[in-house]
């Protein structure tokens, strides 16, 4: 909190994420922020004109669901509420969002997405919004700096395909398991159905009854 009183001294904005996370004791200096944060760069010009247009801004971020009433009432008082889509609402919005996020990384590690990879982004339901989309790049970028990324290298999670209905704890084990096998043998289908136990057929069959993806055809 120190730091950001010296920013917001200096007519540098803040953001302070999660509001509703932090200790009882640093929710109530958010007030003493949000005043310095109004008075920042409005003193008087030695001309006697108006004040300086204030530079500096102190944005809070909070989920209201799980907000206790009293920082409710203090982000009313305090702050203009804006409420931000789910991404999971605003898909349109994760192409944009995955240029921008890379674009923003050192050049060297700059990654790009294949059509499968961005296609397992769009069906994902980014429970933890943009913040979790912008952890899931750095990712990648860092294990792949500047290389394609392909299916198979996304997290679990993100490999698996939108799914009709929940699948039962056997369904998930067995998902786990022909998830993994492509990797184990390095790419060779029939080799991973081996791996398995399992016919080639069979295997394709369980990757559709599962969701799961074939692994993409890459070019030589």
């Amino acid at each position: 909190m120190e730091e950001a009183i010296r920013a917001l001294r200096h007519d540098r904005s803040v953001i302070v994420r999660h509001l509703e996370s932090l200790p009882q004791e640093e929710v109530n200096r958010v007030k003493a922020l949000a005043a310095l944060a109004h008075g920042a760069g409005t003193s008087a010009r030695d001309d006697g004109a108006d004040p300086v247009a204030p530079r500096a801004r102190l944005v809070l971020t909070l989920n209201p669901q799980v907000c206790s009433p009293a920082v409710t009432e203090l982000v009313s008082q305090i702050a203009e509420r804006v409420e931000v889509p789910a991404l999971a609402t605003t898909r349109e919005r994760i192409p944009e969002l995955i240029r921008s996020i890379l674009d923003s990384l050192e050049p060297a590690r700059r990654c790009t997405l294949s059509s499968a990879a961005l296609q397992a982004f769009l069906r994902w339901n980014w429970p933890g919004n943009v913040a979790e989309l912008r952890r899931t790049l750095e990712k990648l970028a860092h294990d792949r700096p500047g290389r394609m990324i392909w299916h198979e290298h996304l997290p679990p999670h993100l490999r698996a395909a939108v799914r009709r209905r929940p699948l039962t704890r056997i369904e998930s084990v067995e998902r786990d398991a022909i998830v993994a096998a492509p990797a184990q043998a390095a790419g060779n289908r029939s080799r991973a159905a081996d791996l398995l136990g399992i016919g080639r057929t069979t295997l394709y069959r369980k990757m559709r009854a599962l969701g799961i993806e074939a692994p993409e055809q890459r070019a030589l």
